[in-house]
This record gives C-alpha cells, structure tokens and sequence, in this order.
C-alpha cells in the first residue's frame, strides 16, 4: 500500500488564508520527507472552509517545496473554466514539474472521503463499466482511497486526540452540518436503516475513520484492504492539525510502523498461498472393497 495525502484544505472561517496556505505547504514537505508518493489539492470557489480555488498556483509552489512528491489536481472542476484558459496553465505547470504532476479533472461533487466499503465497491463497479467500454482493463493498483487516519502509541491515545481534536472539530462544525444540506447522512452509514441521529463523532471514529495504535490501524487498513478487494494507495485527508508534532508523530507512525505491518502481512499470506499451491493434491480416499 502506497501513501498520499489529500488536501480539500480544511480550515475554519475567518482563517487567514496566507497563513493557512503555507501551514498547508509546510505540511507537504514534511510528508515529502518521510517517503508519501503524491498530493492532491482540492479546488472550491464557494466552500468557506476549503480555501484553495487555484490549486494549480498552489502545486506550483509546493513543486519548489518538496523534491519527490508528486503533486495533482483534486480537481480541476471543468463546468467552471474557460477550456482555453486551464489547458494553457496545465500545459505549462506540467512542463515546469517534470515529471511530478497528476491532472486530476471532474466535474467537482461532494467529496467521497467518509463513504463505507458497501458503497466504495460500487464505486470501483463503476471503473470497470468504463474500463470495459473503452477497451481497457481496470487496474486496482490505481485505485485511490482517502480517509481520515491519526495514529498514536495506544488506541485511548489516539482516539482521544482524534475526537477532542481537529479532526473532530472539522467533522462536527464543518461536515455533519453540511451533509443534512446535501445529500443526508446515508453515505456516511455502514447500515443504510441506522438513524441519522446515531451519526456521531464516536460513531465516525469507530466505522469511518482509521483511528489507534499502529496495530489497530494496520489491522483496520487491511480490514478495508479486504472488504473492497484491494486498492493502491491510501490518501490521508489534511487537517489543520494542532499540536503539529502531533500530526507529524501520527503521519511518521502511519509511514514507518503501519505500511510496514502491512507489507509483512501481505508476504506472509501470499507465501502461505504459495505454500498451499505447490503441495501434491491429495488423492481421493477409496473405499474398502467388499
């Protein structure tokens, strides 16, 4: 499993935007310290808590930031462009990276970072509909999925810090009372008959969010791993975390304690597939002749 970060950003209103721009930078080359792959900046015009409407301007500072991320769009929202216009400044923020953007287009719906497995699948369902009509193959490798993770040395620890912090301020102030708006509470349910009122900062902690110790984390990783059939990288969602060590303690757990766990747990099960494929089959047992 490879590490990404998504960056809608999120920061309260009445934020200074220059200041939580370069918050939002530093956090980039920090994780472009500790090995995360790549970047993806959200682009909103009208969300107050998202302030990033040129996430292009913003990559391309970030480019000169960080020396191995790559970075991308998350998205370019087309239906608000003139064509013209964004072709020419993608064109050339592609050529000044080098190598190290990703073109990220769309027509810009409601983030899907909260959504439960019973609904990624469909998700992915889709990918191959569309894979299939074009004459392609769909490769899982690709597949990104973000989520909100915070790792610390025990579960009390981190579910603790997760709920009475940014992360649970962001979701209470921001998105449980943006949802009701929108599209409801249902895609945050992993049993579509649950009332809304269930839909709690602990209930998120415990079925939507990867929240504990490098263990726990791990095991939910694989857990989601397993219930949507595999994907490529894991997208953590940016906060505006305070304290930062905090943060960074969780974003160096997640990349030096977690994704290793992982990697050994994925060779000892495909060793013990190997073992299994290469024993002799076993002869069916006869019976005694009378």
């Amino acid at each position: 499993m490879r590490l990404g970060y998504f960056a809608m950003p999120l920061h309260p209103p009445g934020a200074d935007p220059a200041t939580t721009m370069d918050d939002d930078l530093a956090q980039l080359a920090t994780l472009d310290r500790l090995g995360y792959e790549e970047a993806w900046i959200g682009e909103h015009f009208t969300a107050q808590w998202e302030n990033i409407p040129c996430p292009d301007l913003f990559i391309a500072r970030a480019l000169g930031m960080t020396k191995k991320m790559k970075l991308a769009t998350g998205v370019s929202c087309l239906p608000n462009h003139d064509p013209l216009m964004l072709a020419q400044r993608i064109a050339q923020l592609d050529q000044m990276a080098r190598g190290r953007f990703y073109w990220g287009v769309g027509s810009g719906p409601m983030s899907i970072n909260f959504v439960p497995p019973r609904i990624l699948k469909t998700h992915w369902e889709g990918v191959e509909t569309g894979a299939r009509r074009a004459g392609r193959v769909a490769d899982r490798t690709t597949w990104r999925i973000a989520r909100d993770v915070y790792v610390a040395d025990t579960d009390a620890r981190a579910r603790r810090e997760a709920i009475g912090g940014t992360l649970g301020r962001d979701d209470r102030d921001y998105f449980l009372r943006l949802l009701p708006k929108l599209r409801g509470f249902d895609m945050l349910k992993v049993d579509p008959t649950m009332p809304d009122p269930e839909v709690t900062l602990e209930y998120l902690c415990d079925n939507i969010w990867i929240v504990g110790s490098p263990d726990t984390v791990a095991r939910k990783l694989a857990t989601l791993s397993d219930d949507v059939s595999g994907f490529g990288t894991l997208l953590v969602i940016a906060h505006e975390w305070t304290p930062r060590g905090a943060w960074e303690r969780s974003m160096r757990l997640l990349a030096e304690e977690v994704v290793p766990r992982l990697s050994r747990a994925g060779s000892a099960r495909s060793r013990a597939a190997g073992r299994g494929s290469s024993r002799s089959p076993r002869r069916p047992r006869r019976g005694r002749g009378r």
